[in-house]
């Protein structure tokens, strides 16, 4: 399946914190964690009609790992 292709211009952009995981537990007793990598930045050069605020296109790149008690993981109680 072919991605859409998304019009326009790139915006450079400058991590200010790396990335960051998000940790889930899941009901099965496995934990579940996920990280988001912002790879493009395509301004539009449209507002959003209610707030004008810009909009932009985002290319990202989703990591996820899951984590079983077979392999060490132990759930965090919160």
């Amino acid at each position: 399946m072919e991605q859409p292709k998304f019009r326009g211009k790139i915006v450079p952009f400058e991590e200010v914190i790396g990335p960051q995981w998000q940790e889930y537990n899941l009901v099965d007793g496995n934990m579940l964690r996920l990280k988001v990598e912002l790879l493009k930045v395509l301004a539009t050069g449209q507002k959003n009609p209610n707030t004008g605020e810009p909009i932009y296109n985002f290319e990202l790149h989703t990591v996820a790992t899951v984590f079983t008690e077979e392999q060490g993981y132990c759930r965090v109680k919160r």
